[in-house]
């Protein structure tokens, strides 16, 4: 099980990273996404794709307005392992966020029907939430899919994640509007 967290401010600039932070980075590939390479620049800089950012833009705007804290499940396979995560997005003071990663390997449910002219068809794009990668209309865990077909790199989030962040992010928004405007109970002396 992985574990780490990173802490940006009102202005969504990084200001701590802790758990195995280095480490999942330095495992991952990811030399530029140690904590020396990040600590106090802006997050949106190291997040890539107009989607994504869009969605990780409504969940931190959700959190902030809000107060409460979200989960939301998401995928970060290797190469070779599916991993199934989840991110915690809690406010902390002064409009900063604290962000947990929770997560590891999982197994993946091979229930999906392939196209039948799957070697002739090349896999369009990539969800960057949950792994899904688009082939025609169809959108298929890389899991499934032959070795022989790369997926691009998911700078995209697939219709299913949208829908899943629009339900929570407005439900928690609504909840938060519905407080505002409720009558308090008068004390009784």
């Amino acid at each position: 099980m992985s574990t780490c967290y990173y802490l940006i401010d009102q202005d969504d600039r990084i200001r701590s990273v802790g758990g195995g932070w280095d480490e999942f980075a330095m495992e991952n590939g990811g030399d530029g996404a140690t904590s020396e390479a990040i600590l106090g620049t802006e997050l949106w800089q190291h997040i890539h794709g107009v989607d994504v950012k869009s969605y990780l833009n409504a969940i931190f705007f959700a959190v902030r307005i809000s107060g409460s804290t979200l989960i939301m499940p998401y995928r970060c396979d290797s190469p070779t392992q599916p991993r199934q995560f989840f991110m915690t997005v809690a406010s902390e003071q002064n409009g900063g966020l604290r962000v947990d990663h929770n997560g590891g390997p999982t197994r993946i449910e091979q229930n999906q029907k392939l196209p039948a002219d799957i070697s002739e068809i090349k896999p369009q794009t990539k969800c960057s939430i949950c792994c899904a990668v688009k082939v025609a209309d169809t959108w298929l865990d890389p899991f499934v899919l032959p070795d022989a077909l790369d997926a691009p790199p998911g700078l995209y989030v697939c219709p299913t994640c949208k829908t899943k962040a629009s339900k929570v992010t407005r439900k928690m928004l609504s909840l938060t509007e519905l407080r505002s405007t409720r009558p308090s109970a008068p004390h009784i002396h």
